[in-house]
């Protein structure tokens, strides 16, 4: 399939049939359930002595997920610039993930200009049945330089990360950390401090946990939803304003 626009990009399009899948009647017409497993656009560049120059771009899909496997940029001067995207799908040491069928989020993703790695980064899970990232791992060209970009050092009991530190080092009290509080029975983020630890700020953040929560349902405290977000809001300020915490980045959310 061709797509021709008047800007001057022309896109094809390579389709793939979903297995399993009969044919459908819509609107009275008959189909068949498919994919796009790959596109690119080619794109001409016209200058004003009437020659144009040409770059292209294309996209591969990975079936099993329907995510981004590859794309690939071509510029007008040959250069050429590359992702490639790996998943739970692509055998990569996460066969945890894979019985959870958590395939859709990239684990290693690999950067090449002109043929050469030039970065790589991959989510680490430690241990073989965790279902959470542990750290983060980032490469240099062709592999090297390997160094621990992010650390995930705890989580709620809905999955939600409420440490994570940045650039750590080989011990456990190196590196830049960062909390996350999460509201609304610790299922949305309503406040991230930057330079603490969850240890430092938990004895403060009890009166945002509670103004969330019953911002979450109001009903159950007899207050209507004016009140309850205003209450929030207040604490959310408040908790910028503790002297305590003064010495941290605070962002709220709401």
């Amino acid at each position: 399939l061709k797509e021709k626009k008047n800007n001057g990009v022309n896109t094809d399009y390579t389709f793939e049939i979903l297995n399993n899948y009969s044919p459908m009647v819509l609107f009275g017409l008959d189909y068949i359930p498919a994919f796009v497993t790959k596109s690119k656009a080619t794109s001409k560049h016209y200058e004003k002595n009437g020659k144009f120059s040409v770059s292209t771009s294309e996209n591969t899909v990975n079936p099993l997920n329907l995510g981004i496997a590859y794309s690939k940029d071509v510029s007008s001067d040959g250069s050429i610039s590359e992702k490639i995207y790996e998943y739970a799908t692509d055998n990569i040491g996460t066969p945890q993930l894979l019985a959870a069928n958590i395939i859709s989020v990239p684990i290693r993703t690999t950067i090449k200009n002109n043929g050469k790695i030039i970065s790589q980064e991959e989510i680490k899970f430690e241990g073989s049945n965790s279902l959470y990232p542990s750290s983060v791992v980032t490469r240099g060209i062709n592999g090297s330089n390997e160094k621990t970009s992010m650390r995930f050092d705890s989580y709620n009991s809905n999955g939600n990360p409420i440490q994570y530190t940045v650039n750590p080092g080989s011990s456990s009290s190196s590196g830049y950390p960062v909390t996350l509080i999460w509201g609304y029975n610790q299922s949305k983020l309503i406040a991230k401090i930057e330079g603490a630890t969850y240890a430092q700020v938990s004895g403060y953040i009890t009166d945002i946990l509670t103004a969330s929560d019953k911002d979450n349902a109001p009903l159950n405290y007899t207050m209507t939803a004016t009140t309850k977000e205003s209450q929030l809001i207040s604490k959310l300020d408040e908790l910028r304003r503790k002297p305590n915490l003064s010495a941290f980045n605070i962002t709220t959310y709401k």
